[in-house]
């Protein structure tokens, strides 16, 4: 239960999970490869259903498509997609930018936009920090 010491993060799994396989680095070191089959792998929940059923009925819409649009003409759009396998690929990130290219605005929009068209986005979560 909550505040319930534990040994290891295994100890936090439920009986019907099962941890994913260590890598050949060593214990606890991980490239990232299991993490990432799991993700391909696990089902999505009512709630992320739920939000992205919404997503794509909000993005079909006429108000949103010229708002989309006008998105293109920003900065950060040119790198959007590589942005967000970045992210994918290394949960914690650091970019960088001149200022004014939407490091701050645009890149915490691209990222839970495709968390919801992927039927995460009740579980994802953008801390944002700035010097």
């Amino acid at each position: 239960g909550f505040g319930e010491e534990v040994e290891s993060w295994e100890d936090l799994l439920s009986d019907d999970e099962e941890p994913a396989s260590k890598s050949s680095e060593g214990p606890g070191v991980s490239d990232g490869r299991d993490m990432r089959r799991a993700e391909e792998n696990r089902s999505i929940s009512e709630a992320g259903r739920y939000l992205q059923t919404w997503w794509a009925g909000r993005t079909a819409s006429a108000p949103w498509q010229h708002y989309a649009e006008g998105r293109k003409n920003l900065p950060m759009s040119g790198v959007r997609q590589q942005v967000c396998e970045a992210v994918s690929e290394h949960p914690v990130s650091i970019i960088c930018g001149e200022t004014g290219c939407g490091k701050t605005t645009q890149v915490p929009q691209y990222l839970l936009e495709e968390a919801l068209a992927a039927g995460r986005g009740d579980e994802t979560f953008i801390v944002e920090t700035q010097p």
